[in-house]
């Protein structure tokens, strides 16, 4: 079963929510191509790691790995933000990775821009 929610101010970007299997899944959808999603499995393991502040993570466009911890990823996940990490590297020519690393703090979504292709 899934449940999909599309605000009325964006026809585009809907949320959907899908019960599968026993397994719970959390989607961020952009004219039906998933942006962002996490399932319960990954949420569990999260939560576990979560213990020891263990850093996650996703390389830029340069190859250099960023890493946040599982507070930074949920908050990220929260706001939807996480949609900017698209896989093609879009994330490290924004120029966030490298000040992300000069002041040694995790990027929270408020700091981030989301890539738009037209």
């Amino acid at each position: 079963m899934s449940i999909l929610v599309c605000p009325s101010s964006s026809q585009t970007q809907c949320v959907a929510l899908s019960f599968e299997n026993g397994q719970v899944s959390l989607k961020l959808l952009d004219r039906g191509v998933q942006l962002a999603g996490i399932d319960s499995q990954l949420h569990a393991l999260l939560l576990r790691l979560g213990e020891g502040e263990p850093q996650l993570g996703v390389l830029d466009s340069e190859g250099e790995q960023i890493g946040f911890n599982t507070h930074a990823w949920f908050a990220l996940a929260r706001i939807g933000s996480s949609r900017i990490v698209e896989g093609s590297g879009d994330y490290g020519r924004s120029g966030h990775s490298r000040r992300s690393r000069r002041f040694g703090k995790p990027l929270f979504g408020s700091r981030l821009k989301s890539t738009k292709r037209g």
